[in-house]
């Protein structure tokens, strides 16, 4: 069953279909279609599956049974790389709890040297350091947050996934976003990642997130990117398009437009990509263009050998430099919740 929906930032009804897709990844069947809106441009799936629908075919999609594999620690590596990470994310993300007294000159380069990577996997540490992270999944990054020193709590709507992600926290709502019980204000923190893409109301879903931020709070708000170098290259076979589960599509300048207007304000901007993406991606499109799917089996493993990878990420880290990464990850304050003393 099919739906149809006005558009989610502005609630226009007139449209025009800029793709359509089946789904490649968890066999819904039907053909779904990607349209753009008239009024303010931005992109939508339309009509719809229904929410409901969508739930209920979701633990099919994602495997008959979840796991939670052993967790690499944050401070992997041996004892000198331990000790750069711990004095990196000391000096320049504000983990002073984590602060060595009088490193070694080894430990404060390596330390300099890996300050743009640690910026990327963690954080900047806020406040008492309470993070929410909405829906966590199996619960794998408050493991690492709680690892480095935050007080996490979840919130995770697929009930298998909860019960894993139980293991990381016990502070965990397991439901829907919106009916999550947290009072206002109630963190430094609040991270979304690759969520506002499934939300039917994504504005509602930021305002959300913002009103539970403590003054002096950020939030981290990650999408994939419409408008990225995968989705340019791959079309329809595009790994993050994942339809009919990706509701809203965004690219930078309509994801900044929405965020201010549910009352927050955008201080970063940041393209980020994985191989992961392209070796998904390439599979679709193989077995797309060849319709043989043995070679589009062969193709994952090949491009996870170390010259690939490698290769990769140079081209990966180039398309991010240039604005066309495969993601987009927004970090933001609320000047309504400083204004209001929240």
């Amino acid at each position: 069953m099919l739906e149809s929906l006005p558009c989610p930032y502005c609630q226009s009804v007139a449209s025009q279909p800029i793709l359509a897709a089946s789904d490649r990844l968890k066999r819904v069947p039907g053909t779904f279609t990607v349209v753009k809106c008239h009024d303010c441009q931005f992109v939508y799936l339309n009509p719809r599956v229904s929410p409901r629908q969508l739930l209920d075919r979701a633990p099919e999609g994602f495997g008959p049974s979840l796991n939670r594999p052993a967790q690499r620690s944050a401070f992997h590596g041996g004892r000198l790389l331990s000790s750069a990470t711990r004095w990196g994310l000391a000096r320049h993300l504000g983990y002073h709890h984590l602060s060595q007294e009088a490193p070694d000159p080894l430990v404060r380069v390596l330390g300099r040297l890996r300050a743009r990577r640690l910026a990327v996997k963690f954080p900047p540490f806020l406040g008492q350091g309470r993070l929410l992270d909405v829906e966590c999944w199996t619960g794998a990054f408050l493991e690492r947050m709680a690892e480095v020193g935050w007080s996490v709590t979840g919130i995770e709507l697929l009930p298998g996934a909860a019960m894993l992600a139980r293991e990381a926290t016990q502070d965990l709502f397991p439901g829907d976003m919106m009916d999550a019980p947290f009072p206002e204000g109630s963190f430094d923190l609040v991270t979304a990642f690759h969520i506002l893409e499934h939300v039917s109301d994504p504005l509602k879903a930021l305002q959300r997130i913002l009103r539970w931020l403590a003054p002096g709070g950020l939030a981290l708000v990650e999408v994939p990117n419409f408008n990225g170098l995968g989705r340019r290259l791959f079309g329809k076979n595009w790994y993050g398009l994942d339809l009919p589960f990706h509701i809203s599509h965004f690219t930078p300048r309509p994801l900044m437009l929405l965020i201010e207007r549910a009352g927050g304000r955008v201080i970063q901007l940041r393209h980020l990509s994985d191989s992961h993406y392209v070796a998904k991606s390439l599979e679709c499109q193989v077995a797309d263009v060849g319709r043989r799917r043995i070679a589009a089996k062969a193709l994952g493993p090949l491009l996870h050998l170390p010259v690939a990878k490698r290769l990769l990420a140079l081209g990966l880290g180039l398309a991010c430099r240039v604005g066309f990464g495969e993601a987009i990850r927004a970090t933001i304050v609320s000047p309504r919740a400083r204004q209001h003393g929240v």
